[in-house]
């Protein structure tokens, strides 16, 4: 595999992530996305640094027709916080308990969808997150990629594999800001 091959499905990556989170609290109808923060487990990584609050996930993207914005910025906090949380990692406080600590601030500001034979496929995303500290930014990030159609993995596949690859790659992102 090439390097312009590794970095294209490592793009793939972060974007599948920005689509699961969003695009899980769609429709009832697409099963395969219907899932919540329980159903999620995070890779592991070196030790997180101190305390990390995070804000409400938002989602300023033109939604989808049947897509539940409120369910999916309730999705995108849930996650952050289980995915930021994991054994080892940081001490993860609700935005408004965070007092001097750390506040990340994830939006997902671009999701494009294609309905294809009853099922959903991930045609562009767009996340941002932000990390700041006292008034102070510490890291500002948007992972944003399209593809075509025939390039988008299934339901399971971005869940169980995708999903978990590029939110450990954001909280890499994360830990080596909070490091400097």
């Amino acid at each position: 595999m090439t390097g312009l091959q590794c970095l294209k499905r490592l793009w793939l990556y972060f974007f599948l992530a920005a689509f699961s989170l969003a695009f899980a609290a769609c429709s009832p109808g697409d099963r395969g996305w219907c899932r919540g923060a329980g159903d999620y487990s995070p890779l592991p990584s070196g030790p997180g640094t101190g305390r990390l609050a995070v804000a409400p996930g938002r989602v300023e993207a033109a939604a989808p027709e049947g897509f539940d914005k409120a369910a999916a910025e309730k999705l995108i906090t849930e996650l952050f916080i289980k995915d930021l949380s994991y054994p080892g990692g940081f001490v993860v406080a609700a935005y408004a308990d965070g007092g001097n600590a750390a506040v990340l601030s994830p939006e997902l500001t671009n999701i494009t969808v294609m309905r294809e034979n009853g099922r959903s496929r991930l045609l562009e995303a767009e996340l941002n997150i932000k990390l700041s500290k006292n008034g102070k930014v510490l890291l500002e990030k948007t992972y944003r990629q399209s593809w075509r159609a025939a390039d988008a993995p299934g339901y399971e596949e971005a869940w169980r594999e995708v999903l978990p690859r590029a939110m450990l790659e954001m909280r890499k992102d994360i830990i080596a800001a909070l490091s400097r």
